[in-house]
């Protein structure tokens, strides 16, 4: 995958969500990205971690989830082809 590639992408998910964002700006923060592949079953961040990265699901199905006192796995959300996702912590929670 290449930066035109995800600029590609992008334009696509900010005309979905009516975003007024130019391509040219969205290339700009492209270049200053750094990018990797999250391959199936590999977790992208852990409970602990720096809240600085955010994802765009570009094929399958990203889930956040926490695994609580009593050891459950609960999922708190979906991330579907299309879709970003981040942690609360990219907002200041």
């Amino acid at each position: 995958m290449n930066k035109d590639y995800f600029v590609k992408q992008l334009m696509t998910f900010a005309a979905e969500y009516d975003l007024d964002i130019s391509e040219e700006l969205v290339g700009e923060i492209v270049s200053l990205a750094s990018f990797r592949v999250v391959k199936k079953g590999e977790i992208l961040a852990s409970i602990g971690d720096d809240t600085t990265i955010a994802g765009l699901t570009l094929s399958g199905l990203g889930r956040a989830y926490y695994i609580d006192d009593e050891g459950n796995d609960i999922t708190r959300g979906f991330a579907p082809e299309g879709t970003m996702f981040m942690d609360e912590g990219l907002f200041g929670y």
